[in-house]
């Protein structure tokens, strides 16, 4: 009788954690939806296109889209139509030299000229251009309330202890400094400037500050105050496990830190949440509430080629889906559009 009773108990045991398992797996699906293409643009057999695009930024009627190598910005409606470029190569008061990061808010395009080691603001209600002088090149950038949110990218032999180094970096619309605060990640020994890598994010008058190496993301308040830090690991995620070599102090060593493994490389937030692209071969971007709960994965599978993003931007439509307009390096340069609906899923 003992030994039925073991053989039964066993059994359960083994029936409990299967069912547990496949309920997991399905509750993991569930959080996984797999994106829609509606279309591409430029086509490749265009007129327009790009030659090295590095940045994205949208208005509620237009793309703009920095093309490094052509020295200019490319315009398109929603549609994907061409609408016109601004910008040529030079030093003049309305050419670029190798330009950057951009980013529209409120009739103002932002436009990091770093060959020309320029802050430039371009109006598009009055037509207007203005240039200022950068002592330090931005990285990464944001402007909310006419200032400027910047982090400053270090090289990795950068001489200065890492805890004397500010994070982000406040300046007004000439890019004078005003304010700095924030301060890096240093999870190990060694560890270089550039290993923090942010991303940044404004939402409600509310600065959102994630790292492109580690599954963390911080919120200050605009005048630099932490709000929290939040971990953005789950066991369902396993962000961690991706990047384990960053965690490693001999990763450091170096100092073109071979081993440093990038984890998210771009983000996006809007009302829905805040959207980070995983560095894949595949495209995946990861949506979160603005607490830092998981809430979906979106992907594309490309088995045939790797998916390389420069940058990306999500919008809501009016009947609610999510638009994904993803500016895709691989094969020939491009912004793919992207639809998730929760009818289509249903």
């Amino acid at each position: 009788m003992n030994i039925i009773k073991i053989i039964l108990q066993t059994y359960a045991l083994v029936l409990v954690v299967f069912i547990f398992s496949d309920c997991s797996k399905e509750s993991h699906y569930e959080k996984t939806s797999e994106l829609q293409h509606l279309f591409s643009f430029p086509d490749a057999d265009s007129d327009v296109y790009f030659e090295n695009p590095v940045s994205m930024s949208l208005s509620d009627r237009y793309v703009f889209v920095s093309d490094q190598f052509s020295s200019s910005i490319k315009v398109f409606d929603y549609t994907g139509t061409f609408i016109r470029e601004i910008g040529r190569p030079g030093r003049g008061p309305e050419e670029f030299m190798m330009q950057s990061r951009i980013h529209y808010i409120d009739n103002r395009l932002y436009i990091n000229d770093q060959g020309n080691a320029r802050f430039t603001i371009y109006d598009l209600e009055y037509n207007t251009i203005r240039s200022s002088l950068m002592q330090e090149l931005l990285f990464e950038f944001i402007v909310h309330n006419e200032v400027i949110y910047a982090y400053i990218s270090y090289s990795p032999g950068y001489s200065v202890e890492i805890d004397e180094l500010s994070l982000i970096k406040m300046y007004d619309l000439y890019v004078n400094q005003i304010g700095k605060f924030g301060e890096y990640i240093a999870y190990t020994d060694n560890t270089p400037p550039h290993a923090s890598r942010p991303m940044l994010t404004v939402h409600n008058d509310t600065l959102y500050v994630t790292f492109g190496l580690y599954p963390i993301m911080r919120v200050y308040t605009l005048d630099g105050d932490l709000i929290k830090s939040i971990d953005l690991d789950t066991p369902e995620l396993n962000y961690r496990e991706r990047v384990e070599a960053n965690y490693r102090s001999h990763t450091f060593e170096n100092l073109e830190a071979r081993l440093i493994q990038t984890l998210f490389t771009h983000s996006s937030m809007n009302d829905a949440g805040i959207f980070l692209n995983v560095f894949d071969d595949n495209l995946r971007i990861d949506h979160f509430d603005r607490k830092g709960n998981f809430i979906k994965r979106y992907t594309k599978e490309t088995p045939h080629e790797r998916y390389f993003v420069r940058d990306f931007d999500v919008r809501v439509s009016e009947t609610g889906d999510l638009l994904f307009y993803v500016l895709n390096q691989n094969g020939y340069p491009k912004v793919d559009v992207y639809r998730y609906s929760d009818l289509d899923n249903e």
